[in-house]
């Protein structure tokens, strides 16, 4: 057998396991019967059927539960599964209170993800963003830059966020997000 094939079979075994794993755990938490001392009131036991024991408390199901979501992301990791992609493309415009030309360091965040860009833009010139996540129902966009100190010393922001918009770009589903930023000098 060769090393792609058993790794494949490693894989493969390891989902099974996994999904058998979590769905034990899961029938687990629904078929438990709690068995209540008569004298003192307080749970005596959790009997889970299948399993011919009689455990203190439901945390083997709840373990199972957490073992098999473990596996199955070790696999998914270990395989690096991709998951489809789609083109977002979001533009932003900053804009300061003064006229002048400046540049500032801004942040786009899309949400919910681990997608972060950073980009340098010009004062009134929209810059683009574009970048391609994860194929998924709806993703929120939030654009910041960094615009003071606090007396704390924490930073002060100028935010704008919103959900992303689905258009046809060139017969390409395209996420799409626009925003502008007013910069207000203090």
């Amino acid at each position: 057998m060769d090393v792609a094939l058993e790794t494949e079979v490693v894989a493969i075994i390891s989902l099974i396991i996994a999904a058998i794993a979590v769905t034990g755990g899961v029938v687990g938490l629904l078929k438990e019967r709690v068995v209540v001392d008569k004298d003192s009131g307080q749970i005596a036991h959790i009997e889970i059927p299948g399993l011919k024991a009689k455990v203190k408390t439901n945390y083997p199901s709840v373990l199972a539960i957490m073992i098999g979501a473990i596996l199955a992301a070790g696999v998914m990791r270990w395989f690096n599964v991709e998951f489809e992609k789609f083109p977002l493309k979001a533009t932003v415009t900053v804009k300061h209170a003064q006229q002048e030309t400046r540049r500032a360091d801004v942040f786009l965040d899309v949400v919910p993800s681990r997608y972060r860009e950073r980009g340098v833009v010009i004062t009134g010139v929209p810059h683009d963003f574009e970048l391609s996540v994860d194929k998924g129902p709806a993703y929120a966009v939030q654009f910041y830059t960094v615009v003071g100190v606090e007396n704390d010393g924490g930073k002060k922001y100028v935010m704008h966020s919103g959900p992303m918009k689905r258009r046809k770009i060139n017969g390409v589903e395209t996420g799409v997000y626009e925003a502008e930023l007013t910069v207000d000098e203090e």
